[in-house]
């Protein structure tokens, strides 16, 4: 059994081969505050609140079968 395994471990070994961990480099240049103001500052969205509008309805008087004898605004 250990030779089996041997090989069937040799063989992922050749298939499957890892990468080795690449770094990130940092930045040259530091970053500015102006220029990160700028960009938090475009980010933000100004949203006009609108006002609400009154709406009035007809008041029928009647016995609500559509009898009526005067509507009013």
């Amino acid at each position: 059994m250990n030779i089996l395994d041997s090989i069937i471990s040799f063989f992922k070994n050749i298939f499957n081969k890892k990468e080795n961990i690449k770094m990130l480099e940092a930045p040259i240049e530091p970053i500015k505050n102006e220029a990160k103001r700028e960009f938090v500052n475009s980010l933000k969205v100004h949203i006009e609140k609108k006002e609400k509008q009154k709406v009035e309805t007809l008041i029928c008087l009647g016995d609500g079968l559509g009898i009526q004898s005067k509507i009013e605004a």
